[in-house]
């Protein structure tokens, strides 16, 4: 049992070392929700930027790699429904999945420097 929460440990470390990470060498970070699905397409609307100069837009993800035994998305925004907010680290400030350096989940966000940007941000008037 010990063992186990030691491991759980070291796996939220490392998710927070990465969150943030990402969140310092991102040119832009945003929440965004995800408007529509589209077949093989996602499109995500910027809800609050976080990091960035905003710009107006959508940031469509689609489906870009294929297995011998299915398509892959190369970021994971595409694998949500509508409704569902992720949080995006971009290169620059451009809506493109080119320019994507991660999306992930907002539940799957563990690091509190960027759940506390984000939780001020969200409460800010746009």
């Amino acid at each position: 049992m010990a063992q186990k929460a030691a491991g759980e440990a070291r796996e939220r470390q490392q998710a927070m070392d990465d969150q943030r990470r990402l969140f310092d060498t991102a040119g832009s970070v945003l929440v965004a929700r995800i408007d529509r699905v589209e077949a093989v397409r996602s499109f995500l609307v910027p809800v609050q930027w976080l990091k960035g100069e905003p710009v107006a837009g959508e940031l469509e993800f689609a489906l870009s790699t294929w297995t011998t035994c299915r398509a892959v998305a190369s970021v994971n925004g595409v694998h949500g429904t509508p409704g569902e907010v992720f949080i995006v680290y971009l290169k620059g400030n451009a809506l493109l999945q080119a320019d994507t350096l991660e999306a992930r989940p907002v539940s799957k966000i563990v690091d509190p420097e960027t759940l506390t940007i984000m939780s001020l941000a969200l409460t800010l008037p746009q």
